[in-house]
């Protein structure tokens, strides 16, 4: 572990790059999280306060991403004052989570990890979804050829969810 400064306005992660070899405890600052090029979170370090750890979750997803996404940052980082962090090797992590945890909790931290990214994906895609100024129902004309109302009637199944 190392403790290093980081001004105001850098990257720590990239949402959907590869993690490197790190991830970081938060010991004083500000960072703001972004899924999506969205602030969705801030967290803050003071003096005194229990340190937080950023960029964790690539570092536990492993092979066993539900989503695809394993090793790569569900979320980007950014410094938004200057901070204070230590920088702590995935490696010896994972070994001594392997030597402490017996089999069931190891399992468990698993499921808990892929709760989260899951999760999170709902959380992306309800936000996505709010976007897009869906019809309460989706209706399409009469006066149309069987073959576009064939699709827009099975739109309309799959829209209203009857299937």
């Amino acid at each position: 572990m190392s403790t290093k400064e980081i001004s105001s306005g850098q990257w720590l992660y990239k949402e959907g790059t590869e993690h490197r070899d790190y991830f970081h405890k938060l010991l004083k600052g500000k960072v703001s999280v972004y899924e999506s090029d969205q602030k969705i979170a801030s967290i803050e370090v003071v003096e005194g306060q229990e340190p937080r750890l950023i960029g964790v979750l690539s570092v536990l997803s492993g092979e066993h991403d539900p989503v695809g996404d394993a090793h790569k940052h569900t979320a980007s980082v950014a410094t938004e004052s200057n901070v204070t962090c230590e920088t702590i090797a995935i490696r010896p992590l994972k070994h001594s989570l392997r030597e402490e945890l017996d089999e069931e909790k190891r399992n468990e931290v698993d499921a808990v990890v892929k709760a989260i990214i899951m999760r999170d994906k709902i959380k992306e895609l309800q936000l996505k979804t709010s976007k897009l100024h869906l019809p309460e129902k989706f209706e399409y004309p009469e006066n149309i050829s069987p073959k576009v109302s064939e699709v827009l009637h099975e739109l309309q199944v799959l829209y209203d969810g009857t299937r």
